[in-house]
């Protein structure tokens, strides 16, 4: 519980941080007009586009859960994707996302936790080539166009080959079977010294069976041409969503001669990137002075409150949703327990 509370005050106090930077850059009544000179027609699209990232991140849950449970409803998958996005941003390195999707599966969706973990973890692999290929293809066609720092870019080539490495582990996961295994037993005994948990010994026996049982599903989960081919197009339909709503959003200060889509879409791709690899929870800091870099030349004088809205339709609102839904989800739990 104090672990959540650090987090979200660590979040709250981004938010807090973001909008008195705002404020002092702009000035009152400056930034009063800048706000009221927006078109929030186009900021209600960045906003729907956010929506549609975590629905398409609902979609490939499912896509990979119908394998194990056929008759699992659409909507369940979805609010594990709000859910599990929500923990990613106000966790390192976006780490709560594997867990709160686990967690979500296991305890509220009745799966199994092996079972919950090979869906997570085979959306993730998905997930990351897709996120690959997108931020790839993306960069190579408009890197020409940016003058960066060196820094900007090494920092985004670490960040690519950061997600290389991670979906390599990931593809591997079901031939390390004993270093895992070994891993989770420590934890539990850790976490028993520590009087965290109670009956290690039962839990870390329990650990080891299941990922016995990850080992062997991964292993032979098929998914199918058409299966993957759906799984693929709804990954890289998230990603393009999210770096949507930077394009959407500096429509709505009526640029005059109006920059490229891909040129605008690849400088939100390099900070996207950024935050994925911040291991402060949502990249506060470092991914609002990396926007300041990346994305001056596309907003202008504009930057400053493009930086506040971009951050409260791609992090705070995905955050507050998703917060919003594990609340009602766990009370809706609650009952039917009692």
């Amino acid at each position: 519980m104090k672990k959540k509370i650090i987090q979200i005050a660590i979040i709250a106090t981004g938010l807090t941080a973001l909008i008195a930077y705002v404020f002092k850059k702009e000035g009152v009544r400056q930034l009063w007009d800048k706000l009221c000179s927006v078109d929030y027609w186009y900021v209600t699209l960045a906003l729907l586009c956010m929506i549609a990232s975590l629905i398409f991140d609902g979609i490939c849950i499912h896509i990979v859960r119908l394998k194990f449970q056929p008759e699992a409803g659409l909507c369940s998958s979805m609010q594990c994707g709000f859910i599990s996005t929500a923990l990613g941003y106000v966790t390192p390195f976006q780490a709560g996302y594997v867990a709160g999707a686990i967690a979500y599966l296991s305890s509220n969706q009745g799966m199994k936790p092996s079972d919950a973990s090979v869906v997570t973890l085979v959306k993730l692999i998905y997930y990351t080539i897709a996120a690959i290929v997108t931020h790839v293809i993306l960069i190579i066609f408009n890197a020409s166009q940016f003058d960066f720092a060196p820094i900007i870019w090494v920092i985004t080539a670490v960040g690519i080959g950061f997600s290389v490495i991670y979906m390599l582990f990931l593809m591997m996961v079901s031939k390390f079977q004993k270093p895992i295994a070994a891993i989770a037993v420590a934890l539990f005994r850790f976490a028993g010294r520590l009087h965290i948990i109670k009956h290690q010994d039962r839990l870390s026996w329990k650990a080891k069976v299941e990922i016995h049982n990850l080992k062997t599903k991964l292993s032979r989960i098929h998914l199918g041409f058409k299966s993957s081919c759906l799984l693929m197009l709804a990954c890289i339909g998230s990603f393009m969503a999210v770096y949507f709503v930077s394009w959407f959003i500096y429509l709505s200060f009526h640029p005059s001669s109006q920059l490229s889509l891909g040129y605008v879409l690849t400088g939100n791709v390099i900070c996207q990137v950024i935050q994925q690899i911040s291991p402060i929870p949502g990249g506060i800091g470092i991914v609002d002075t990396a926007f300041t870099q990346i994305m001056n030349r596309i907003y202008g004088s504009n930057l400053n409150v493009a930086m506040l809205l971009w951050r409260i339709a791609s992090l705070y609102m995905v955050i507050l949703i998703g917060l919003i839904i594990l609340t009602f989800s766990k009370k809706r739990q609650d009952k039917a327990l009692h």
